[in-house]
């Protein structure tokens, strides 16, 4: 099932007890990140929450909607997130036979129902999640925009999340990651000595998000990828100041651009390490244009120390890693991301029996291509030993000898472990029948 955008979503969050609305007055400036991180931080992920009266603005806000797997598969339409893993193994043979997915254009979006006149970023609902966050510009974070760019050459379509820090009514700073295509794109124009136009988005296709927030060499642009997860092209539009493509489905689109070499102090701004990620240049994003749906609802996210919604948007991108490492890695049965590690591409990975020997050499060419290319640490153990953390740290503890199994980078800065069975550790433990004996009369001993 593919979601017509964000308010479909939230409709079948309620349905199934998925969503909490706390309807009471609440402060974007710290009060809702911690009732969201408190949340999020639950056994169970808890609940999406809809924050219906937001002070300082007119607009709702939402957090939390991917925050556990059920919500994430949910958003996908999928049953669970293992779903996404054959999903992924019959795009990628849909994309040798058919490479491109085109979106499909709308003349008269739900994101156009209404054009603000006089746009004014400061009525948005933004959230400050810590104490220091944006102390050097001021102003609050849009923490879950979808932000839209273009090849200045080639006209090749970009959709990135990127924090945007709201300074002034019509002021924003972008906060590129380096490396990123919207800092690639930005590059672009400031060797041209061009104005760059930009798209900040709220809302939006679920698959798109996911999209956005997913590498991997040889997709297709952002928009086509979330129409094949998706089964059907994601509806766009042409914006009204600019030849950029944004979602139909959005609840508020921000047009705007970038005059090249024009910045401002942007941060420091609380991150996922547990510390603040320093403040630095950033480029200003003046708004020329503000539309909406009638009634939008804002969708945000808390960022800080794990687990915290995005570990959840991760875990998926996880699951789409796996079949194109099969494609591309000769051997590998499986791939787990711990929870706390995601945002390093710290990963197990488990390895069939063939590839004894050779699994010094597969960990260097995970770190020169690929989703896991530059992961600060991969382990790798045997197919038998599974992925889950817990197992895979016990085996790797009882089959390693440091100054054989670990391999570092030639910078030092990567670190890989060898884990896989030894020949000198002998044959491993086998389940004998009195255990199957066992699991199939485990209700009738009352256990």
């Amino acid at each position: 099932m593919a979601w017509d955008g964000l308010g479909a979503f939230l409709t079948a969050l309620e349905e199934r007890g998925e969503l909490h609305t706390v309807a009471v007055l609440v402060d974007p400036d710290r009060e809702i990140a911690e009732i969201t991180d408190r949340i999020s931080k639950s056994c169970d992920g808890g609940k999406g929450i809809l924050f219906t009266t937001v002070r300082g603005s007119s607009y709702p806000l939402v957090t939390n909607i991917f925050g556990s797997p059920r919500r994430m598969a949910l958003a996908l339409g999928l049953e669970s997130l293992d779903a996404l893993s054959p999903l992924m193994a019959e795009i990628l043979e849909q994309l040798e036979r058919l490479p491109s997915f085109p979106p499909l254009m709308v003349v008269d979006p739900p994101c156009r129902e209404v054009s603000e006149p006089s746009p004014d970023l400061l009525t948005l609902p933004l959230l400050r999640g810590w104490p220091g966050d944006g102390s050097c510009s001021g102003g609050g974070y849009l923490t879950l925009p979808l932000v839209c760019t273009a090849d200045p050459l080639t006209g090749a379509m970009n959709c990135g999340i990127y924090r945007v820090q709201v300074i002034t009514s019509d002021r924003a700073l972008l906060g590129w990651h380096p490396g990123s295509d919207g800092q690639r794109h930005y590059l672009q124009f400031q060797a041209l000595q061009r104005r760059m136009p930009v798209a900040i988005v709220l809302g939006g296709p679920p698959e798109l998000l996911l999209a956005a927030s997913f590498y991997l060499p040889g997709l297709p642009d952002e928009f086509s990828f979330a129409g094949l997860l998706r089964g059907e092209p994601v509806e766009m539009t042409r914006c009204l100041t600019s030849d950029l493509l944004v979602p139909a489905s959005a609840e508020v689109v921000m047009e705007g651009y970038l005059e090249p070499g024009e910045t401002a102090l942007e941060g420091p701004f609380g991150n996922h390490t547990g510390f603040y990620a320093p403040a630095r240049q950033a480029p200003i994003f003046r708004v020329t244009a503000l539309t909406r749906r009638r009634n939008p609802i804002i969708p945000a996210t808390v960022v800080g120390p794990p687990p915290q919604e995005d570990c959840w948007l991760a875990k998926a991108a996880e699951r789409l890693m796996l079949p194109w490492l099969q494609r591309r890695f000769y051997g590998i049965a499986d791939l787990a991301m711990p929870l706390g590690t995601i945002f390093h591409r710290a990963a197990i990975v488990s390895v069939e029996s063939a590839l004894c020997g050779s699994v010094p050499e597969l960990i260097r060419r995970l770190w020169e291509e690929g989703p896991l290319r530059r992961a600060r640490v991969i382990v790798v153990v045997d197919a038998d030993a599974g992925v889950d953390p817990a197992g895979a740290w016990w085996r790797a503890l009882n089959s390693s000898q440091w100054q054989r199994d670990l391999i570092l980078s030639d910078d030092g800065s990567l670190l890989g472990l060898d884990a896989t069975r030894k020949p000198e550790q002998g044959c491993p433990l086998e389940r004998s029948e009195t255990a199957e004996l066992v699991a199939r009369r485990w209700q009738e001993y009352g256990l």
